[in-house]
């Protein structure tokens, strides 16, 4: 999504899909090497969250650009 948004020239969009894939990745990573620390818990915990506020948002944004919503 990070791509698309860049062809369609919106770098808030590109930045924030590009961090949250990022983020997402580096806490996959951190809990599937050190899954008995706490912190990485948390961690893999933020990383979820910001996932599904990146969903919640693109959702939201599709679905304001449907005709008549």
């Amino acid at each position: 999504m990070a791509g698309r948004f860049g062809v369609l020239r919106r770098h808030g969009w590109q930045v924030f899909s590009l961090g949250t894939g990022v983020a997402f990745l580096a806490s996959i990573v951190g809990i599937s090497m050190v899954w008995n620390n706490g912190w990485t818990l948390l961690g893999f915990y933020a990383g979820v969250i910001v996932a599904w506020a990146w969903v919640s948002a693109l959702s939201a944004r599709t679905r304001s650009e449907l005709p008549g919503a």
